[in-house]
């Protein structure tokens, strides 16, 4: 019970995220009923399992990983993203913008 009381709390979290995206200009209205909801879940679950699949990997948990799963974390975000939102995105993280 207690985790579903969580998840519920999680869930809501991300819509009041979406809201405020929403109410600042740097997220899209959703295209369909379900999508945030959908980009909710999918939210929870990348952050459910990061912290497991990081350990699958490297022996040891180091700042440079915490730093590639946050920011993959926020990356979920991006296709949702107005032009301002991504001129904002890019900001903040310029270093995926760099040519290679």
């Amino acid at each position: 019970m207690h985790f579903k009381e969580v998840y519920k709390k999680r869930i809501k979290g991300c819509h009041f995220l979406f809201k405020k995206m929403n109410e600042n200009d740097l997220m899209k209205e959703s295209s369909f009923e379900l999508e945030y909801n959908f980009l909710a879940e999918r939210m929870i679950n990348y952050g459910n399992t990061w912290l497991y699949s990081s350990n699958l990997y490297p022996n040891k948990l180091l700042s440079n990983d915490i730093d590639y799963y946050v920011n993959t974390f926020l990356s979920i975000l991006f296709p949702f993203l107005t032009v301002q939102g991504k001129k904002e995105f890019q900001n903040l993280l310029p270093q995926f913008f760099e040519p290679q």
